[in-house]
């Protein structure tokens, strides 16, 4: 893969990562509630989630993400169960007031599995990725070098999107630290968390 095809695919990466989505809601949601780690690692989530549908495309796996379909189902009534879940545990917190210290210490592994089932939720991502790299790499014939390529562009394209409205997110959350920070904005994060998970059940119903 030249630097010319490399670039290219980082940009369209990067714009597609960048349009507003549920995953771009979390990504604020998680920063402002959590702060910027907590933040980053839900994005590592969304990132590792992607990965794993490239190389799946790569390798010729969507036919198996079609015979586990209902695999995929389930998959998004636990994401979507787990993000009301937390959406109620955030609604409950009251009286919050935004510091440093005081802020939701989520963990490690809650935030990088929230990321992951984001972007695990939606099989069809497999079918887009048989369909936007062959634009880039030959399916049929494509080396170590190109997965390697491939990923890279991935991890930055993608995390660096999605890193902006991580910053955005921070940057506002800075202003309101000079004021009195009321539950409303934890009870607008849970609202947030609470209607991606209604939008996970609900998408699968309606197929």
């Amino acid at each position: 893969m030249d630097l010319y095809i490399a670039a290219t695919l980082f940009s369209a990466l990067f714009l597609l990562a960048a349009v507003p989505a549920p995953s771009v809601y979390m990504v604020i949601t998680k920063t402002t509630t959590s702060g910027l780690r907590s933040g980053l690692i839900f994005i590592a989530g969304l990132i590792l989630g992607d990965i794993i549908f490239i190389l799946m495309a790569l390798y010729g796996l969507s036919a198996i993400a079609n015979t586990f379909e209902s695999g995929f189902k389930l998959l998004n009534y636990v994401g979507g169960g787990y993000l009301l879940w937390l959406g109620y545990r955030i609604w409950r917190k009251q009286n919050v007031t935004l510091n440093p210290t005081a802020m939701t210490a989520s963990s490690f592994w809650s935030s990088l599995l929230t990321g992951l089932l984001i972007t695990l939720s939606d099989p069809r991502a497999v079918i887009f990725y048989v369909s936007f790299l062959p634009a880039f790499i030959d399916l049929s014939q494509f080396n170590f070098s190109q997965i390697i390529t491939l990923m890279l562009c991935t991890i930055f394209a993608v995390g660096g999107a999605k890193l902006m409205y991580a910053l955005a997110a921070l940057k506002v959350q800075a202003v309101t630290l000079k004021t009195s920070y009321t539950n409303i904005t934890h009870r607008l994060a849970a609202m947030v968390m609470a209607s991606t998970g209604v939008y996970l059940i609900v998408r699968q119903v309606n197929l």
